[in-house]
């Protein structure tokens, strides 16, 4: 499953993200008319689409993700900003990785909220740390801060230095969404407590990353 902003101008929405839309077996928008607007745009007008919105419950969550599990590709787009980022929709992308569903970004202009929105976290609010400091004093009172706050967080980290980083994290008893080559053909997001996904993360590649880490709703 693929996520996308529009932000409401359909027709100049970019050639590769129509041929996306073009390609996948259904798509998934917040409201029916910018949906509509969306699939005529993308000339694909009668594709089969589906609506996840603020009224959208989580039994139409659960219904809507066993729809994503019988077909090969799914689009989820925003009318505006992008999809999971203070709107509607984050838990539904944490249940379609619970169902073994595999989820991509199609990037915006930031890494930050490509990131977020492939978390599958809560995002009304989020705080961006930047990089951790190097040195040892900065870093711990870097660790604090992350400790202290009950925000969602989003942390940039050198790609050498992914298993300096893996020690921080084992002080954090919160889930990780680390996102690897975002919007490249090898992109990959590894979700879990620090203790279940370390393993899987010491096998990574080095390459760029970004981490979240989940706040309270």
């Amino acid at each position: 499953m693929t996520g996308v902003a529009i932000n409401g101008n359909f027709l100049e929405s970019p050639q590769h993200v129509k041929e996306i839309i073009t390609t996948s077996d259904f798509v998934i928008g917040e409201d029916k008319k910018n949906t509509l607007r969306l699939l005529a745009a993308s000339q694909s007008r009668g594709k089969k689409y589906f609506l996840l919105n603020e009224h959208s419950n989580s039994q139409d969550k659960k219904d809507l993700v066993d729809c994503v599990k019988k077909v090969n590709s799914v689009v989820l787009f925003s009318d505006a900003g992008t999809p999971c980022v203070a709107d509607p929709g984050f838990d539904f992308v944490d249940m379609c990785y619970k169902n073994g569903i595999e989820v991509l970004s199609i990037p915006g202009p930031s890494s930050i909220t490509t990131a977020i929105s492939v978390s599958g976290f809560y995002a009304e609010n989020f705080c961006f740390l930047g990089y951790p400091p190097r040195n040892d004093r900065g870093r711990s009172h870097f660790r604090n801060k992350i400790r202290k706050s009950k925000q969602t967080l989003v942390i940039f980290e050198r790609p050498y230095a992914l298993k300096n980083c893996m020690v921080d994290l084992r002080q954090i008893d919160r889930r990780l969404s680390i996102s690897f080559n975002l919007g490249v053909h090898n992109e990959k997001t590894i979700r879990g407590y620090i203790y279940d996904i370390e393993d899987e993360l010491e096998n990574m590649p080095k390459s760029p990353f970004v981490i979240v880490i989940e706040g309270e709703k």
